[in-house]
């Protein structure tokens, strides 16, 4: 009997990557080269943002919407991550206590110090640049995630900035998000549809929310695998 349902499940799994497949098959062959689409649209409307990258345009301003609630779904990840992961707070946020502390000066530790600055550095570069060019809060959020990630697997020591302290980080860019939608819509009378003279300043305060969930929750998804490791032996 348990042998049948892993084989259902394998069917069904099987089923439904075939059928993602045709979907995106499907998308692929009714695209049309020559179809301009929305582009013009955006370019002509970018002006009205204050920002020359159009995808930082859209993500924040056109479509913030999507955006709103792409930061509530990776919170709801992050709070189920952290809900199977443990029953305990202190179990998420002592991740490494499981990893062997490497010896000083060993390779791991000596890459993780090299690498810690240059990628906070690039990280605080794309954040900057995502408003006129491709760069932007995911982008910056992931990097300051990987520097947590191997400075904690280079030292082996908990990392009590970025998963202790700092779990108030988690709902950040959606408070954040929410705050300046409603302060714009005193101001213009629709959710999130940010006024011309405010637009750029706006979307560079829910820039820097987003990094920082970004950077948090990844860094935290990281514990909580390293929790369901240690609570599988």
């Amino acid at each position: 009997m348990k042998r049948r349902h892993h084989s259902l499940e394998g069917w069904l799994a099987l089923l439904a990557g075939l059928l993602a497949l045709g979907l995106v098959a499907a998308g692929v062959l009714a695209y049309q080269a020559d179809s301009p689409g929305l582009q013009d649209l955006v370019v002509r409307s970018l002006a009205q943002t204050r920002v020359d990258n159009p995808v930082t345009a859209v993500l924040l301003d056109f479509r913030g919407y999507d955006t709103l609630l792409e930061m509530g779904v990776l919170l709801l990840a992050w709070l189920t991550a952290s809900t199977l992961s443990g029953p305990s707070h202190e179990r998420l946020v002592r991740p490494s206590a499981r990893l062997e502390s490497p010896v000083d000066g060993s390779v791991d530790r000596m890459l993780a110090r090299l690498l810690l600055a240059p990628l906070l550095l690039v990280a605080a570069y794309l954040l900057w640049r995502g408003t006129d060019a491709p760069g932007g809060a995911l982008q910056a959020g992931a990097v300051v995630a990987a520097a947590a990630v191997a400075w904690q697997l280079g030292s082996g020591a908990e990392s009590s900035v970025t998963v202790r302290r700092g779990y108030w980080l988690a709902p950040a860019a959606l408070g954040v998000f929410l705050l300046a939608g409603v302060a714009v819509a005193v101001v213009t009378g629709t959710f999130l549809n940010h006024p011309q003279f405010a637009a750029r300043e706006v979307m560079m305060a829910i820039e820097v929310a987003t990094a920082a969930s970004v950077a948090y929750i990844l860094a935290a998804l990281f514990a909580c695998v390293l929790n369901a490791g240690g609570n599988g032996k």
